[in-house]
């Protein structure tokens, strides 16, 4: 292969480097776009530490103690379903999703409502706030015994807690003498 001068290699190669250099107008612009770029994405980012996660679920939890399970859905879960279901912005149900889901065991009935995807964080606390005053209605014609009917809607608001146990290492003596205590004190 031939050698090349450096007169006729300088002329002739084309690369990022020398187009910048020839216009520095593009390079201006850009590196401008750049920057403003990164504030508008540094000042969207959010500032929480936890994440906001929107759960859009809540249970209802209805106890009647020293009743079978049969009991509890026929005269608690059933009213307390029909009650719910008037709520037109329940999740409809799918073949992969539910929007009303209830079990009922021998002295409680726990039932779980989901809201649709939809419906803003605003809305959400509004339609749980409905749901609350439709179970508040029907909890007069319940049967003596039934209650209190309690919803729990507060399943996002909750903080992840992190915690690390460290511990410096022990030394073969420290541990013989440990294990020597705790076989002594059983």
């Amino acid at each position: 292969m031939a050698h090349i001068e450096d007169s006729v290699a300088i002329r002739e190669t084309r690369n990022v480097a020398r187009f910048f250099t020839e216009n520095r107008a593009i390079s201006w612009v850009l590196m401008i776009a750049v920057f403003l770029w990164g504030y508008v994405g540094y000042s969207d980012m959010p500032k929480r530490k936890d994440p906001n996660i929107p759960l859009n679920l809540a249970s209802i939890v209805t106890p009647w103690p020293g009743k079978t399970a049969e009991e509890v859905e026929q005269l608690v879960t059933y009213p307390i379903e029909q009650a719910i279901v008037e709520n037109t912005k329940i999740r409809p149900l799918s073949n992969r999703e539910w929007g009303l889901k209830s079990v009922s065991l021998p002295g409680v009935s726990i039932i779980q409502v989901r809201l649709s995807e939809a419906i803003s964080s605003k809305d959400k606390l509004q339609q749980f706030n409905d749901i609350y005053l439709k179970l508040q209605n029907i909890n007069a014609s319940l049967p003596p015994g039934v209650g209190p009917i309690q919803l729990n809607s507060g399943y996002s608001d909750t903080a992840a807690l992190m915690l690390e146990v460290a511990s410096p290492k022990e030394n073969e003596v420290a541990l013989s003498l440990r294990a020597r205590d705790i076989s002594q004190a059983i």
